[in-house]
């Protein structure tokens, strides 16, 4: 009933609008991504400048409930021995929380998600690992399963797997995937990001989670999240 009541919520909000670069994938968000920025210095002040007030809003929206990324944060900080929070990049704060609408007809191909790739920043580097948290608000009727393989390419495989369109992988050059996962409403769904992964095409949706990425440095460090 509440994953109804914020998907009804966050559908009223007039920021949905397809990624930046990539305007012909069918996916919406709320939020502006780190990867969007793409290393120039005008999209990356662009992307701080709106992290917070990002947050708000979304915060505001799904008012008087928790956003399921604020929940999610909570309750990382209660049981990690150093805590957790949103991760900071020379001490600004970066987004963590985007809201992600899936059009149906359309589906995410293969890929990783490796924050070394977008950044030689020092955050980058510490991480020992990097998981995708994803929070399903509404799931389609047929389709939009999480697809993922058992298969972590190191940066020079990678290359040799992009098939020439953003940082999709050809599937043809790929096993079959160890599983495809269909979510249910108001489940999280935990994994390694750099494992490649995709979205099946949907129908009857649309598809709608908030999610966010959780960096590990070790035990006696906070885990980082952002997007």
């Amino acid at each position: 009933r509440q994953s109804r009541r914020l998907c009804k919520y966050l559908l009223r909000h007039p920021g949905f609008s397809r990624y930046s670069i990539a305007a012909d994938v069918g996916v919406q968000r709320i939020g502006y991504s780190y990867f969007e920025t793409q290393g120039h210095q005008r999209r990356l002040d662009r992307y701080f400048a709106m992290a917070a007030s990002t947050i708000k809003e979304v915060r505001n929206v799904c008012n008087p409930y928790l956003t399921p990324i604020d929940r999610l944060r909570l309750e990382l900080d209660e049981v990690w021995p150093s805590g957790a929070g949103v991760a900071s990049m020379d001490g600004k704060k970066m987004f963590a929380g985007v809201v992600r609408l899936f059009e149906d007809g359309h589906c995410l191909n293969p890929h990783q998600d490796v924050l070394s790739r977008e950044t030689t920043h020092a955050l980058a580097a510490s991480l020992t690992a990097q998981l995708t948290a994803n929070i399903y608000l509404r799931v389609p009727r047929e389709g939009g399963e999480l697809e993922v393989w058992n298969w972590v390419p190191t940066d020079e495989e990678a290359k040799q797997l992009y098939d020439g369109r953003y940082d999709f992988f050809d599937r043809a050059k790929l096993p079959a995937p160890a599983a495809a996962i269909r979510p249910c409403t108001g489940e999280l769904v935990l994994m390694l990001s750099s494992r490649i992964h995709a979205v099946r095409l949907s129908q009857g949706g649309p598809r709608i989670s908030m999610s966010c990425f959780i960096g590990h440095r070790s035990s006696d460090e906070r885990l980082l999240m952002w997007n």
